[in-house]
């Protein structure tokens, strides 16, 4: 049974990817240019198919490649702290404040660079997400054995979509994705919804479409329905079955579980532009 809720959100979703429909084409434009490898917004890539088969010429390709490597470089640079904590108040950076900030500084630095975390291939292909199309969307959460780590992915620009406050601050995302029904048990603690249980003896690794939405809680409670508690948390997050139009799974973040960056800001959209894209690459 369809659950209003769950009606709401995909109605958002759709108006949102539909908003967002013309500047995926001049991506799939860009990418077919100069980015070869994610050249599959409008169209579908099937396996082992030659991705630059249709290029004249590999030179904004090779361009593309590195401005990427040079935005990586100069943001993190390798054998370097890039970034150092200290307190807002000048006054209480004091000899012990600092001292300790270094020894947080290092730990940081050590989880973020852990194999597990994926922090460093998520911010490369974010790199060149942001060179070709001027957005990338890199998603952070706690790794499932809660040990103080934190997993980080880069998102397709394709599959996601976003609005923003009237800071211009992305506060609300919709993100499409696919699992494998093999897979539902382990991510959702939960066994597979009875309209799939049949596809699942059949077919493992079927995959089926979902949509995860965060947006501020405030605004999500206003559709109804809400867990004892979850105010607290200022956004909340759901996970939606777009084709049966049922909740999966409801829950709040304390930070906004996704970091979208944007380069060159335009009036009247939440979606930025690439200048080398528009000027350079292409």
């Amino acid at each position: 049974m369809a659950d209003d809720n769950a009606t709401e959100l995909v109605r958002l979703s759709d108006a949102r990817f539909s908003k967002k429909g013309a500047l995926d084409d001049l991506c799939q434009r860009v990418a077919d240019e100069c980015y070869p490898a994610r050249a599959d917004f409008t169209t579908e890539r099937t396996l082992g198919q030659e991705f630059a088969e249709d290029m004249y010429t590999s030179m904004p390709a090779q361009w593309h490649r590195d401005l990427s490597y040079a935005m990586g470089a100069l943001t993190r640079p390798k054998n370097q702290n890039w970034f150092d904590p200290k307190a807002k108040d000048d006054a209480r950076n004091t000899e012990a404040a600092k001292a300790w900030f270094a020894h947080a500084r290092d730990k940081q630095r050590t989880l973020l660079y852990s194999h597990r975390a994926n922090f460093q291939t998520a911010m490369e292909i974010s790199d060149r997400d942001v060179t070709a199309f001027g957005n990338a969307v890199i998603g952070h959460a706690e790794n499932p054995e809660r040990d103080g780590l934190m997993v980080y992915t880069t998102y397709h620009f394709r599959d996601c979509a976003w609005a923003e406050d009237h800071f211009r601050i992305v506060n609300e995302v919709y993100r499409k994705f696919k699992i494998a029904l093999c897979n539902y048990e382990g991510i959702f603690r939960k066994p597979v919804p009875s309209q799939y249980a049949d596809l699942l003896i059949k077919d493992p690794h079927h995959e089926i479409d979902l949509l995860h939405v965060v947006m501020p809680h405030d605004r999500y409670a206003s559709y109804g329905k809400k867990k004892s508690g979850e105010r607290k948390r200022p956004f909340c997050s759901v996970y939606v079955d777009p084709n049966q139009k049922t909740i999966i799974r409801e829950g709040g973040y304390y930070e906004f579980p996704y970091t979208v960056r944007r380069w060159q800001l335009q009036d009247g959209t939440p979606y930025a532009r690439s200048p080398a894209a528009d000027l350079g690459l292409v």
